[in-house]
């Protein structure tokens, strides 16, 4: 897979390109792009997105939830809930709240990202199925908690 997910993004899919994120997403990169492309824009809410994976990826939650938080709506927002970048940014907020054993929250955005994925993609898509069975498994901890 390649980083180049378009002209303003490498895509976050793909590990092997987390210092191409990190420096695309920085917070002097992220405030060109506001002012380049608006804060609406899907690159500028990449980006937002993005920078919260890094900074989770750093242990720094504080500071990753209201970039999430804000992705999510601006997604939802522009792109509407049935997008795959809503989808992705729903499965990245999931991976958020199960690192830090916040099971019930991750279910709820793996069933948000699955929703996404079965509207773009299928039912049975690989990426529908998975975050299917990621909530599945969410829900499971939760309940053994």
């Amino acid at each position: 897979m390649s980083c180049a997910k378009n002209a303003y993004q490498p895509s976050s899919r793909d590990p092997s390109c987390r210092g191409k994120i990190a420096e695309s997403s920085s917070p002097p990169a992220l405030d060109g792009r506001r002012r380049e492309l608006g804060d609406a824009h899907p690159s500028t809410l990449s980006s937002i997105n993005n920078l919260a994976l890094f900074l989770k990826d750093q242990g720094k939650y504080a500071d990753a939830e209201p970039l999430y938080r804000e992705a999510l709506d601006g997604f939802r927002r522009e792109l509407g809930d049935a997008h795959p970048h809503y989808g992705d940014t729903c499965k990245f907020y999931a991976e958020f709240f199960e690192k830090q054993a916040m099971f019930s929250e991750a279910a709820s955005y793996y069933d948000q990202a699955a929703h996404a994925y079965e509207q773009s993609y299928g039912a049975d898509h690989e990426e529908t199925r998975d975050a299917r069975t990621k909530a599945d498994a969410c829900r499971s901890k939760a309940a053994d908690a």
